[in-house]
């Protein structure tokens, strides 16, 4: 069939159909043939049995010979006329008119009569309606599109509410269902923070309301932290929260940090904020969840909060590049309150360097108390290649400067150790032989090699840090 006919036969039947329709609203008892009255809010609706049962399957039982007698009148009592009118105009032709004020009913005639394809244009009319949905009607309409099972109106609910500020007040007020509704939307779970002090307040209200809360031996914080943690969906993270929340708010509150999220937490906003400020803060946050635990314990007095830190911290402190860290910061912060030992600190910093130039190695060991390496692996992180080096018994490293520290080196040259890493005057890492070090030079580390052989100029040539364990 060409697109022409096809065109041609669609505008045959959409005439038959029109014909069908203005029979219906003539309402001519004369010229209309009707076999079927409907009575509704005292008025008459005439219709046509074929027409309306072969949509309809409730009004193919209604209008069947065992449930009706002939020309007996249909009482509708449960639906206003303009609306049960609407729902015929449907029925013959494919369209009614809908508006904000008739559609909820016009759903619930489509659902009762089980007409799906009305259903579904309300559906979408609800979906596309401006200013319907507002904060003080959402619950009633997540209630109604649950109800009648209307997903495209689901849907603009949930864009709705994605894009508002929900008061604590107004949250609260709200069903569990609805709740669940509101916590399902990605969206909503960006704004951790708000959200979860929302979440709490909503479940303190229904702990609060319930019967049990009323029992001597009810335990209100953990009854509310359960379903706290019920509600939330599995995707629900903490590593959005600031630090001041999860202090003030979180863990007062009696949540609990698990390792992982310590780690998390520290390992977001790397760029933002330096290591030690993020230290710092993990630090305090276990030590504030530790205190937290010894007053639940049991035994408070044999409670040790250093091994509570240390075991709420493992991961990020197997994680941590001590190296990358001030020295001052982890001595007065872990070294200080028992996390770590003096010895145990200062091997963090024990620092292995290789220098190797053509087939030539020479290496050393020294206490990196002036993060020497982290400095070189931040402004070279595929190392020094030195294509400058010209001598054969030095070679300078011009691609970062590092200050020199106004405290004196306390490695001395000494008789017997052929090379040395150092800073020259002008700050640049430098390895070079005994007999070219100057009083201006700052000496890091006494260096070892079996190759009693020149530097070879212009040949490859690196240097590389290591952990010197």
């Amino acid at each position: 069939m060409s697109t022409a006919e096809e065109d041609l036969r669609f505008s045959f039947l959409y005439k038959t159909l029109l014909n069908r329709f203005n029979i219906f609203k003539s309402q001519d008892l004369e010229t209309g043939y009707f076999d079927v009255v409907f009575e509704v809010e005292g008025k008459k609706l005439f219709g046509h049995k074929f027409i309306l049962t072969s949509v309809s399957t409730t009004l193919d039982s209604w209008l069947s010979d065992r449930w009706s007698t002939k020309d007996e009148i249909i009482k509708i009592e449960s639906y206003s006329f303009d609306s049960f009118y609407q729902f015929l105009c449907f029925i013959y032709s494919g369209s009614c008119e809908l508006t904000a004020d008739n559609v909820r009913e016009i759903v619930d005639i489509s659902e009762f009569y089980a007409v799906p394809f009305l259903k579904e244009m309300c559906d979408v009319f609800l979906s596309k309606m401006e200013n319907f949905i507002t904060l003080e009607n959402a619950e009633e309409m997540f209630d109604f599109s649950q109800k009648y099972s209307l997903p495209q109106f689901l849907g603009a609910i949930k864009k709705f509410t994605s894009h508002q500020m929900i008061n604590v007040r107004q949250f609260v007020k709200y069903k569990q269902s609805f709740v669940e509704f509101l916590l399902s939307d990605k969206n909503l779970i960006d704004i951790y923070v708000p959200l979860f002090e929302m979440v709490y307040h909503w479940a303190e209200s229904q702990i609060m309301n319930c019967e049990r809360a009323d029992h001597e031996n009810f335990n209100l914080l953990e009854a509310i932290k359960a379903k706290v943690y019920e509600i939330l969906p599995n995707n629900f993270s903490t590593c959005h929260m600031y630090y001041e929340f999860l202090r003030d708010f979180y863990i007062e509150k009696g949540f609990a940090l698990s390792p992982a999220q310590f780690n998390e937490f520290y390992q977001k906003d790397h760029y933002s904020y330096s290591r030690e400020k993020r230290l710092k803060w993990v630090y305090e946050l276990a030590e504030k969840q530790a205190q937290q635990k010894r007053k639940k314990s049991s035994d408070p007095e044999s409670f040790s909060v250093v091994e509570s830190i240390k075991a709420d911290l493992a991961e990020v402190l197997s994680r941590i590049k001590f190296y990358k860290i001030k020295k001052s910061v982890v001595m007065d912060l872990l070294v200080a309150n028992g996390i770590f030992s003096e010895e145990e600190a200062n091997g963090f910093y024990n620092t292995h360097v290789e220098f190797v130039n053509d087939d030539k190695v020479i290496t050393g060991d020294f206490i990196d108390e002036y993060n020497i390496r982290k400095s070189f692996e931040y402004y070279a992180p595929h190392w020094a290649n030195d294509n400058r080096q010209r001598g054969t018994n030095k070679c300078r490293f011009f691609n970062v400067k590092i200050p020199i520290s106004s405290t004196p080196s306390t490695l001395t040259k000494m008789k017997g150790v052929e090379w040395y890493l150092c800073l020259e005057k002008d700050g640049v890492l430098t390895v070079k032989d005994h007999k070219l070090v100057e009083r201006s030079d700052y000496l890091l580390a006494e260096m070892e090699t079996d190759d009693d052989s020149p530097l070879k100029p212009k040949h490859y040539t690196c240097l590389t840090f290591s952990d010197n364990i």
